[in-house]
């Protein structure tokens, strides 16, 4: 099973909790955001060896004050005024772009929330019974995320979507998966025990809807707005761990690598274990659940075969051309793969595997 961290709600620059006063969730945190809350992503994402997906919210990186002309993105509507610097996005713009190969951008939400009347209601995407807002405004708000992405140069559009408060339906015959992938949206995810299913979700967890992979990122039992949590006892058992980006996060700024630290350690040990492994990317991540769930493996002699049938039949897109399995073996097959573990005469080995049928070992296992 592989494990894909996906960190929510990055963006804001303002950490307060405005969700009673007709103003976005945002973060919850008892302070401003800074240059140093990026930097803990990218530092804990060069720890653990994976492209982490942020799912931005992108109202207050927007220029030009071109959110006025979109009312139901914003709390102020029409009256909207940027309210960051040009400089200060610049610069965070530039970090960003410069670690690009350890951070995924994900579609999460402009301004998180949808604004009726300058009436608040959850969420952006989808009402709280998860049927889709209005087909125009649901393009309207893509296309205005589209465009303050190209106003920081922070790159195209996603092709990862993570929905605002997960209020989300799977299976919707005409919605919004099918305008989603016409924006060239190629994966979801998003806790299956919140989603609205019109149709049965095809495995525990993923299904394919309107050809767009979702996947279950499970609950993790962390709120949403605390800093610094206790982790050290969680389990993540699915293959999405997914939190919020004040979890990585300490209530003082200048203490942020301390939290990352202990995340790192937590993310790594699952890279030991034998029925775990990290997922580099997003697609390596869908790749390895999709052979986990659906391949099946027998043993003749001194050869392992693999049969993909049920891969084929569902005829499931975007997955890699390899995946990886852990092998306990006495045999020291180092022409494989990499020694993950050894314990006496025996040895954890992860081996890349080419979607080819069989893999003839080097000896009896």
């Amino acid at each position: 099973m592989p494990l894909l961290l996906v960190i929510d709600d990055v963006g804001w620059w303002s950490g307060e909790n405005g969700g009673h006063k007709n103003e976005p969730y945002r973060t919850g945190i008892n302070r401003d955001h800074c240059l140093a809350d990026y930097l803990a992503i990218i530092e804990l994402a060069k720890r653990i060896n994976m492209r982490i997906q942020i799912g931005m919210v992108l109202c207050d990186w927007s220029r030009n004050n071109i959110l006025a002309k979109i009312p139901s993105t914003t709390w102020l509507g029409t009256s909207w005024k940027d309210p960051v610097s040009i400089d200060k996005l610049d610069y965070v713009a530039n970090v960003l772009n410069e670690n690009r190969k350890h951070l995924e951008i994900c579609l999460h939400a402009v301004g998180h929330e949808f604004w009726e009347g300058n009436i608040m209601t959850r969420a952006e995407w989808a009402d709280s019974n998860g049927i889709m807002r209005d087909k125009e405004q649901v393009k309207a708000h893509l296309d205005v995320f589209r465009e303050i992405m190209h106003q920081n140069q922070l790159g195209d559009f996603p092709v990862s979507f993570i929905p605002a408060a997960f209020l989300h339906t799977f299976g919707e015959g005409n919605g919004v998966a099918t305008i989603l992938k016409d924006y060239g949206i190629r994966f979801i995810s998003t806790p299956f025990e919140r989603m609205k299913g019109a149709k049965q979700i095809q495995n525990k967890y993923f299904g394919i809807d309107n050809g767009i992979p979702t996947v279950d990122r499970g609950d993790n039992g962390i709120p949403w707005f605390e800093t610094n949590p206790s982790i050290a006892d969680k389990i993540f058992e699915g293959p999405i761990c997914g939190i919020h980006w004040a979890n990585i996060l300490h209530s003082d700024a200048e203490q942020n690598m301390n939290t990352v630290e202990l995340w790192a350690e937590k993310i790594n040990s699952y890279g030991q274990m034998f029925d775990r492994i990290i997922a580099k990317d997003t697609f390596d991540c869908w790749t390895q659940l999709v052979y986990h769930c659906l391949a099946d493996i027998h043993f003749v002699d001194d050869t392992m075969f693999f049969d993909f049938s049920k891969i084929k039949k569902m005829g499931i897109p975007f997955l890699n051309d390899s995946f990886h399995i852990k092998l306990e073996t006495t045999k020291k097959i180092n022409d494989y793969g990499n020694i993950i573990e050894r314990s006496g005469n025996r040895y954890i080995i992860k081996i890349e595997v080419e979607k080819t049928n069989s893999i003839k070992m080097a000896g009896k296992s």
